[in-house]
């Protein structure tokens, strides 16, 4: 599963600009091999084998990976559940709410912030949402509307403009996740300010305090 996948290991670019890619990998508790992983001095050479082996097949998967995306029009798919950890969705969002009902208030600035704030990314750019080209218009001009709420870091992801295929779209999915709290949090702070419910009872009528009314009296008196 994307959670399994994601929780072996994680990758990263090389620092200063380096050509390559930094694989960073943990260790299981359960490796699933059998009496091996308690024995320690089998351990060492069976999970050195391991590793080999995975990071083999994971640079294998992903140069075919590479040729696909080269390929025009080839179906990668966007894993909705790697979306959903990589950038975790604000409570609440609306499964039925898609991308074009949304851009159909992008003139109101306070609906557009609240339907986007109410969107489940994940849902809304997987490949049953529709085809991958559709639903990276959709996505770019939501992002071009909301463009001033971007940081700089969000704007490299769609400085390329149209994503090309799904790996790139899930990329500007993931800029969008993080927007998305900011909207959600700026939206609950404004409905908060000045309507906090008065729990306590202990809110400040319109009307003349005890505290003012005896001060009124001593100074008749």
């Amino acid at each position: 599963t994307a959670a399994q996948c994601m929780a072996a290991f994680a990758m990263s670019p090389l620092p200063d600009g380096a050509d390559g890619t930094l694989v960073a990998l943990s260790q299981h508790i359960n490796p699933n091999v059998g009496a091996v992983a308690a024995l320690s001095f089998l351990w060492i050479s069976e999970g050195e084998r391991l590793l080999v082996d995975f990071a083999a097949a994971l640079a294998a998967q992903a140069a075919q990976m590479r040729g696909r995306r080269r390929t025009r029009g080839a179906a990668l798919g966007i894993d909705g559940d790697a979306l959903a950890l990589l950038a975790p969705q604000p409570p609440g969002r609306n499964d039925s709410l898609s991308l074009a009902q949304v851009l159909a208030v992008a003139s109101n600035n306070d609906a557009l912030l609240r339907g986007f704030g109410a969107l489940n990314l994940p849902h809304v750019l997987a490949g049953s949402a529709g085809p991958t080209d559709m639903r990276a218009k959709d996505l770019l001009r939501l992002y071009t509307a909301l463009e001033r709420n971007a940081t700089a870091e969000e704007r490299m992801a769609f400085a390329a403009g149209l994503a090309e295929d799904d790996l790139a779209l899930q990329s500007q999915g993931e800029a969008m996740a993080a927007m998305q709290w900011r909207v959600v949090q700026e939206l609950a702070r404004r409905d908060c300010a000045g309507n906090i419910p008065d729990f306590n009872k202990d809110k400040k009528s319109g009307g003349l305090s005890i505290e003012l009314l005896v001060g009124i009296g001593v100074a008749v008196l």
